[in-house]
């Protein structure tokens, strides 16, 4: 029987016995014998304890074991795909992660009420890590790497997947089509959304850049006005991703319009459901484009404006609409 089991187990067994020697509470004559054994009691406390101790030991196994899993496998994809430098750096890369969420999970102090939450967090990531590793397999040698190329450095912007399979994006199905229109919707801080606009109304060819991997991020409909900003970054997750290399928070206070134009093998599309507080469920459709955006993909005047946080004071709110215009016209 595993550790988690045996400790559910003898937790239970613990709470019986001592609701057992307590007659006031079960009711049952039968029971009345047991009253006043300190022998039982005993028992179970110990039994209780030894449950809880268990459990404990089962949540720093499951961390041990997974972290050994996802090694294993990355080790058998380094030898497979030995023959691709670019394939194994990624898988480098996933390994300093994965080590580093190990790390961060045993470090978090074992007092505070955030601990449960935040060791949770880990295990989850981790989970999704090692699902991540095997989508990273089947999809990166069909990622279009020739996406974007850099005149400076001579090579491609478009890296690997976003997040190297973290992020559970799927290749845009439907019918099959060289090019792929589509009505998508960008957030982003106020300094990145001044940079954006004044690009595309200069005429320079790129007008939004990717991540490290070489995605650039979109939802599919403008989200709700007035969500919290925490809730918004967990929504478009731009909280504190250390492990992806980004290491502040991004506040997303200005959302884009565009309507593009772009191959379909740019595109990568997901579809998540978040539970908010005091709202209706919010079902949200993602798209990470490979290469980010250019000029020559954008197939009408794009729209700005200021998004309307719970906190967002009204006057704020009331002048927030802006279109843009390139200088040229």
């Amino acid at each position: 029987m595993k550790l988690g089991k045996v400790g559910f187990v003898s937790v239970v067994s613990g709470i019986f016995l001592m609701l057992a020697t307590t007659p006031v509470i079960t009711g049952f004559a039968i029971l009345e014998n047991f009253q006043g054994s300190l022998i039982v009691r005993f028992v179970s406390i110990v039994l209780m304890i030894g449950g809880v101790s268990l459990l404990i030991v089962r949540e720093s196994v499951s961390i041990d074991d997974l972290v050994e899993d996802i090694h294993e496998i990355i080790d058998e994809q380094k030898e497979k795909y030995k023959a691709n430098p670019r394939f194994v750096k990624g898988l480098k890369e996933i390994e300093r992660s994965v080590d580093d969420d190990k790390e961060s999970y045993y470090r978090i102090s074992s007092h505070g009420e955030n601990v449960p939450h935040s060791r949770k967090a880990i295990l989850k990531r981790l989970e999704r890590r090692k699902e991540g590793i095997k989508r990273r397999k089947e999809y990166f040698f069909q990622i279009p790497h020739h996406a974007k190329h850099d005149p400076e450095t001579q090579e491609t912007t478009v890296i690997d997947l976003p997040d190297k399979g973290l992020y559970e994006y799927f290749p845009i199905g439907g019918r099959k089509s060289k090019f792929v229109e589509l009505e998508v919707t960008h957030y982003t801080p106020h300094d990145s959304y001044e940079g954006i606009k004044k690009d595309f109304e200069e005429g320079k060819d790129d007008v939004m850049f990717g991540d490290a991997n070489g995605w650039a991020y979109f939802v599919s409909e403008p989200l709700p006005e007035r969500l919290p900003m925490k809730t918004i970054r967990r929504v478009l997750g731009t909280g504190n991703q250390h492990y992806a290399g980004k290491t502040r928070s991004r506040n997303p206070e200005y959302e884009v319009k565009f309507k593009i134009r772009v191959p379909k093998e740019r595109v990568l599309v997901k579809e998540e459901t978040y539970h908010l507080p005091e709202r209706e469920d919010l079902n949200v459709k993602k798209y990470a484009i490979a290469g980010g955006i250019s000029s020559k993909d954008i197939v009408e005047m794009p729209e700005g404006k200021r998004y309307v946080d719970k906190n967002l004071p009204e006057y704020h709110a009331s002048k927030r609409e802006e279109e843009w215009r390139r200088k040229s016209a």
